[in-house]
């Protein structure tokens, strides 16, 4: 029982000072916001391009990562195997071997 009101008395102390300090950090997250978008604007591809050589090479390196799907195993997972293998170029001679 005391090992209990000890454990109940930290966390409302815990929360409380957590309490006082999320209206500071809300403010400082509004502010910096703004930087944050300008860095990820100037951080994404500009021309169509770049952006099917960013799917095919983020597609590649998951198809090298996810099993081939199972005889009778999930359809979703068969269906998100196939487009990814088909984005990233992994058809006909290219096929990964356990893909059969």
């Amino acid at each position: 029982m005391k090992t209990r009101f000890l454990f109940q008395l930290v966390m409302l102390v815990a929360l409380s000072v957590f309490a006082f300090a999320v209206p500071a950090l809300a403010e400082d997250a509004a502010a910096s916001s703004m930087g944050i978008l300008s860095l990820l604007e100037g951080m994404l591809p500009e021309s169509a391009l770049t952006w099917v050589t960013f799917a095919v090479t983020l597609c590649a390196a998951m198809a090298v990562a996810m099993p081939a799907p199972k005889d009778g195993g999930n359809a979703i997972y068969k269906w998100i195997y196939t487009a990814v293998q088909w984005i990233a170029l992994n058809v006909g001679r290219a096929k990964n071997a356990s893909n059969g």
